[in-house]
């Protein structure tokens, strides 16, 4: 093997890990990709592969480092990065970064782990293969370590649109490390083996996957408790709902206890009054006693599905809606009340904010909620709409148009959860959110 293909092959498995790193940076958005998934894979190996090749021959040509070529490199990469991605800028960089971080850590890990062998000869700093797989092996390791945080975890977040604010600062801190691990990369033996230098610097440097992954953990328990904190707020105010309705139950339950205690004096003073031939007198005390018993509509056996039910009822009503409920629930619910209730108002409550700018004849809402098999659960929401309504990639819609979007990220979230299906049709200008709950398959929240 010639010289220079012995370099260029050394620089090209350099480049090799460009492509786990390109893995790690789409893993937390795979849902908001502006192509098929397909597609976005096929044009980001393809680029990689031929930025590798590219890269390499450079190296080898003009005798120059991998990082000479690789660090403005990085900026092209990341452009076309962001053109593939929808999310917000700074969520692309922090993501983009956070890939680029662990393989500027597994490469200077890997200099100074190998740096007696590997800085021998004053040719630049191409690695040798054994020390090439090393980098691309550790590369690969690290990505398992921080899989769940990318493919789990950071999705859930990037998607909150209650931290945006957050991502102004905080890509900076992969941007930082990755920088530092750059410029820590070993350049001198003797510098390198002088003293304690080498060992002291190795334990520094696994500090920082390990620093960065709890800091990952904080920031994730954080943002737990933010949700939590914001769920306990939307139950409460619908444990308020189901109170009030509950007093109403509560209260048709006492006055139909003394209608059938006092039966039989009602059936006397209507059998004497039909005798008699009074009818306006009997339609007189008939009438309180069918406006007690009509006092309270029921929608389904559960009565806090009644509660929601009723509520959003008298609400439209008085923005003068029409809701079709078709509700065939049981007394007991296969998830929680205090979650599918929520729930459940979440898209009642967008529908009735979408139909309320049309004219008043259009104002309907249809709700379809049931059980089509044990354990599933599935709800279904539709309203009219006018204009024309964008979806993300992800399949909701864009919140700028008024009414429709809201609450919906919390929706999938719970969805999610659920490991259930959720889709979003807008044909025929009829606005449709079907949903599907495995309710027996529920991942943990502190997942």
């Amino acid at each position: 093997m010639s010289e220079e293909l012995r370099h260029f092959l050394q620089h090209l498995l350099e480049f090799a890990v460009l492509l786990p790193a390109g893995f790690f940076a789409f893993l937390p958005v795979e849902d908001k990709l502006r192509y098929s998934d397909r597609k976005t894979d096929l044009l980001t190996g393809t680029l990689l592969i031929v930025f590798a090749v590219a890269g390499s021959w450079v190296c080898t040509r003009y005798a120059v480092t991998t990082n000479t070529v690789l660090v403005p490199g990085m900026v092209i990469l990341f452009a076309i990065y962001c053109r593939l991605v929808t999310v917000g800028f700074g969520q692309k960089m922090f993501c983009f970064a956070n890939a680029a971080m662990i393989s500027a850590f597994a490469a200077a890990y890997t200099g100074y782990l190998t740096a007696p062998m590997e800085l021998k000869e004053p040719y630049e700093l191409a690695f040798s293969f054994r020390a090439g797989l090393i980098s691309f092996l550790l590369n690969i390791l690290l990505g398992i370590a921080f899989s769940r945080t990318l493919r789990v975890k950071m999705p859930r977040i990037l998607r909150d649109e209650r931290l945006e604010g957050m991502w102004q600062w905080l890509p900076m801190i992969p941007v930082i490390m990755t920088s530092i691990l750059f410029w820590a990369e070993p350049m001198d033996l003797d510098l390198v083996m002088s003293g304690r230098v080498r060992e002291i610097t190795l334990v520094m440097l696994a500090l920082i996957p390990i620093v960065m992954f709890v800091l990952y953990h904080v920031f994730w328990q954080t943002f737990i408790l933010l949700t939590e904190s914001e769920t306990l707020a939307r139950q409460n105010t619908f444990f308020q709902v189901e109170r009030r309705r509950y007093d109403a139950l509560r209260k048709l339950i006492d006055d139909t206890r003394t209608i059938r205690h006092d039966f039989r004096q009602h059936l006397r003073v209507i059998s004497q009054l039909a005798q008699e031939g009074d009818v306006e007198e009997l339609r007189e005390y008939i009438a309180p006693l069918a406006e007690s018993v009509e006092a309270v509509k029921r929608y389904s056996k559960n009565i806090a599905v009644d509660a929601i039910a009723s509520y959003y009822a008298e609400q439209a009503e008085k923005n003068q809606t029409q809701i079709i409920w078709k509700i065939n629930l049981p007394e007991e619910l296969p998830m929680e009340e205090a979650e599918y209730c929520p729930l459940l108002g979440n898209l009642v409550e967008n529908a009735l904010a979408a139909v309320s700018s049309l004219p008043p004849e259009q104002r309907k809402v249809k709700v379809v909620t049931g059980i089509p098999s044990e354990n599933f659960l599935g709800i279904t929401v539709e309203n009219p709409y006018e204009g024309t309504i964008q979806l993300k990639n992800n399949g909701l819609p864009k919140t700028s148009r008024k009414g429709h979007g809201v609450g919906l990220e919390s929706v999938a979230n719970t969805v999610e959860r659920h490991n259930g299906f959720m889709e979003v049709k807008t044909d025929d200008h009829i606005f449709a959110v079907n949903i599907l709950l495995n309710c027996d398959r529920a991942i943990d929240k502190d997942e």
